[in-house]
């Protein structure tokens, strides 16, 4: 069976890491530090460390920047 090239818009899609690459600068945080700061809050919730009050207040700190 023939392998199937991607197009160049298939090609650009997986090459291409937006979250790395920001055309312009920007005061907001990068998403990747969002999502570990979020991940950070769930293990602290998952094991006790906080309230799911404590938590959803963290959380809307965090993703309101």
């Amino acid at each position: 069976m023939p392998r199937l090239r991607p197009t160049t818009r298939q090609r650009d899609v997986l090459v291409r890491r937006p979250w790395l690459e920001d055309p312009t600068p920007s005061e907001s945080r990068p998403v990747i530090d969002i999502i570990e700061q979020l991940e950070e809050l769930a293990t602290l919730l998952r094991r006790g460390l906080l309230s799911r009050a404590e938590f959803d207040r963290q959380k809307g700190k965090v993703l309101s920047g």
